[in-house]
């Protein structure tokens, strides 16, 4: 078996064999948490008039710049009602947050510094520069570019495609995850268990993560360790279907466990016997060794990323190769913070510890490592929210010492 290859390698093997996305135009009702495949430009100038930005009047700054003027009232603007007509001198129009702006009036004073008699308002302070008014454009100007190709359509961005008028997005078509978990130990959750057994609980993890990136996890019927229960799983989710043109089930298949050199660990030699070549076998990184990346010759197949079994390894793992996999490189998402205890030195492997962050009274990223980093433990896995990222023969670090972190999780 082929050396660990270093992490950066791996992800470079992993970015050089992500699979294309399918495009596809939705409402933008229909976009929610959708991955935009086309940048987006502005329909609409917001606001595509000069605006009111409160309750008050709208004036000319010149009429107002001596305390005490005396103005005629020669109308009124509700938000949505523009006034038919021009403001003259001498002249002011009653106008609510988000009216438009009369021709004419450069400057709105606010109703508190107004006393109004019938058809006449006065001013009692004097006004040299004129305020309170929205410039049109102010917000973005028909055609300006909005989003990026590649932004994920959260709620604020859909409330700026919305106020720019786009009802319509062009968006990345969800990749389809398969996901390929077994042994003759796992059963699925809510079975009775007998002494030995455990539950499949990396499936519903990884589906989190998958759903997290973007994609559509698809579930396999789980293997048993034994080579055809192995090869059914891998053939079915890298068969295709359909007529013309031909789709795979899976645009990645994401097999679990059985990457070990056991004689029970069969993943990675029925899928190569399926014509699948190996890009790389284990990577020199911990938590997840055995990782492992293959692709078929036939370029319509999905690529197998493959994880070791353990729940921490395969969650850490998943985060790092198949984030990047489905196009959502987490490298742009590092940052920094200080320890709040010391760590032991590092070991050949470059390792990803599971670990708290919360920001003390100076705005300072503190972290708290997990002092059980044993991979099969899944209670680390619902209490850390942070990896901290230590380089291979990494010297021990003292409490505050500035480390490399990204975010678990993977939205």
């Amino acid at each position: 078996m082929n050396a660990p290859i270093p992490l950066e390698d791996a992800l470079a093997h992993v970015a050089a064999h992500a699979p294309a996305f399918a495009q596809e135009t939705v409402a933008l009702e229909q976009a929610r948490d959708r991955i935009l495949a086309a940048p987006v430009v502005a329909a609409t100038t917001r606001p595509d008039a000069a605006l009111s930005a409160m309750d008050g009047y709208a004036v000319r700054c010149t009429d107002v710049d001596v305390a005490g003027r005396t103005l005629e009232v020669i109308g009124e603007v509700p938000a949505g009602r523009p006034f038919d007509g021009s403001l003259g001198p001498g002249q002011a129009v009653r106008i609510f947050t988000g009216g438009v702006l009369p021709d004419g009036a450069d400057h709105v004073v606010m109703q508190e510094e107004a006393e109004r008699d019938g058809s006449e308002v006065r001013f009692a302070q004097a006004y040299r520069t004129p305020r309170f008014v929205r410039p049109k454009g102010l917000d973005f100007e028909r055609g300006d570019r909005l989003l990026d190709s590649g932004r994920r359509l959260g709620p604020g961005e859909r409330v700026l495609l919305a106020a720019a008028n786009v009802d319509q997005v062009t968006v990345r078509r969800p990749l389809r995850v398969g996901i390929v978990t077994g042994g003759d130990e796992l059963v699925p959750v809510g079975t009775p268990l007998r002494r030995g057994q455990s539950v499949d609980a990396n499936s519903f993890g990884l589906a989190g993560m998958i759903q997290d990136l973007g994609g559509v996890p698809v579930a396999i019927p789980m293997t048993r360790d034994d080579a055809k229960s192995i090869e059914n799983a891998l053939a079915h989710g890298s068969s295709l279907q359909g007529s013309s043109p031909q789709r795979p089930v899976t645009d990645i298949l994401l097999v679990v466990g059985g990457a070990s050199i056991g004689d029970r660990d069969l993943m990675r030699p029925k899928a190569f016997a399926l014509g699948y070549v190996p890009i790389f076998e284990r990577v020199a990184v911990r938590p997840g060794k055995p990782s492992w990346l293959a692709v078929h010759p036939d370029a319509s197949r999905p690529p197998i990323l493959g994880l070791p079994g353990n729940p921490a390894s395969a969650m850490v793992c998943a985060r790092l190769f198949l984030s990047v996999l489905m196009a959502r490189p987490w490298q742009d998402s590092v940052t920094a913070g200080r320890l709040d205890e010391p760590l032991p030195a590092n070991g050949p492997r470059t390792a990803f510890l599971r670990a708290r962050r919360h920001v003390d009274n100076d705005a300072v990223v503190r972290l708290t490592a997990e002092a059980r980093q044993d991979s099969s433990l899944v209670t680390p896995l619902a209490w850390a929210d942070t990896l901290i990222w230590r380089e291979a023969n990494a010297p021990a670090a003292a409490a505050g010492t500035r480390v490399d972190i990204l975010p678990f999780s993977a939205r």
